[in-house]
């Protein structure tokens, strides 16, 4: 899922390009199309809200895994780091083993991008798991950025 903000134009151009491609039966590539979610001022420890988002997300349907796309500020940037992924899941018994593969994968790119789990995670509904990947140009490229989402779509699909 792509275009969840509307300024991050770098991302909205890689889920379009995304879209546009045949990635398997069981995938499919969406831009955000419900209301925006106003951001909610929640304690420490407590849960953010976002109803609206995983409104839609339910919406499409059986969904296993969500990518949800987005692209930090475009800066000159001192770290060489291109992107990195946040895997999140309620239960990881759902899905045992799937943030190895998704890491190792990472792991395996040209350019350099940093994986974090966060298991039993309180934000994201039981049953699916959470890939939030922000891209960060200009250390990675349009194309580049296109490759690894491929990459990564594939790695998802062959569970």
């Amino acid at each position: 899922m792509y275009g969840y903000h509307r300024r991050e134009k770098f991302a909205i151009d890689v889920g379009t390009y995304m879209e546009g491609r045949d990635l398997g039966g069981n995938v499919k590539v969406l831009k955000y199309g419900g209301k925006p979610d106003v951001r909610e001022h929640v304690g420490f420890g407590q849960k953010p809200i976002f109803p609206n988002y995983w409104k839609f997300v339910r919406n499409q349907g059986h969904v296993d895994f969500l990518i949800d796309l987005h692209n930090g500020e475009i800066v000159k940037r001192k770290e060489k780091l291109a992107a990195f992924l946040i895997y999140g899941t309620k239960n990881p018994d759902v899905h045992r083993g799937m943030f190895g593969k998704v890491k190792d994968y990472a792991d395996s790119l040209p350019c350099q991008v940093a994986s974090f789990y966060e298991p039993g995670t309180p934000y994201v509904p039981a049953g699916i798991d959470q890939i939030e990947v922000e891209l960060l140009p200009p250390r990675i490229s349009l194309q580049r950025a296109c490759e690894f989402m491929n990459g990564l779509v594939g790695v998802l699909s062959r569970t």
